[in-house]
């Protein structure tokens, strides 16, 4: 808990200093947007600014880290009971929603390759974790898991991207989907463990 008035002085200024850049990010690209329009927009001076920050793109690799975080924070949180696919896909799914906006934004941003290059080094493990836990991975068959990791975590990306709302039976709905269809992607490649 912060104790000091000036620590959550700062943490509200770093809020309200990502939540304006969130709002230029929707109709600019990062390149495009200035510090000084933050600064005006948030009534800080560029000192202030400075304080926190380098530049716009130090803004939004800060932007990126909280979402990263948050990604860590849920997947440490996950027990082995509620490792079985469809819980998995409902737990992702429900982040995804969560933070829709900025994912979005951050996905689609001029960054997005090296956001998506270290949001699949963090996710990566996981599901690698996730799938032999529940199948047999013969040795040899690494080049194999490792396709299969990708193809079945990038459709996850495209279908949220695409097709998610934000009901929460619809939600239960796709995660099922999206499980059935990565389980019989995975299946025709390596046996399920028995339980």
């Amino acid at each position: 808990m912060l104790k000091n008035p000036q620590d959550r002085r700062a943490q509200r200024t770093t809020i309200q200093i990502k939540e304006i850049m969130f709002s230029l990010m929707k109709t600019r690209a990062i390149h495009e947007i200035k510090v000084s329009e933050i600064c005006k927009l948030c009534q800080i001076n560029r000192a202030t600014f400075y304080d926190h920050y380098r530049d716009v793109f130090d803004l939004v690799q800060d932007m990126e880290r909280d979402i990263l975080l948050a990604l860590q924070e849920l997947m440490d949180s996950v027990s082995p009971e509620e490792m079985e696919a469809g819980n998995v896909s409902r737990l992702f799914f429900y982040f995804l929603e969560e933070h829709r906006e900025p994912l979005h934004l951050l996905v689609t941003s001029e960054r997005s390759r090296e956001f998506c290059t270290t949001l699949d080094a963090q996710l990566m493990p996981f599901f690698e974790k996730k799938i032999r836990q529940s199948y047999i991975i013969p040795e040899g068959m690494e080049t194999q898991l490792r396709c299969a990791m990708e193809f079945v975590s990038s459709g996850y990306y495209r279908f949220w991207m695409n097709a998610l709302t934000k009901s929460p039976e619809r939600i239960n709905e796709e995660a099922e989907s999206c499980a059935r269809l990565s389980d019989a992607c995975l299946e025709l490649l390596f046996r399920k463990k028995e339980k």
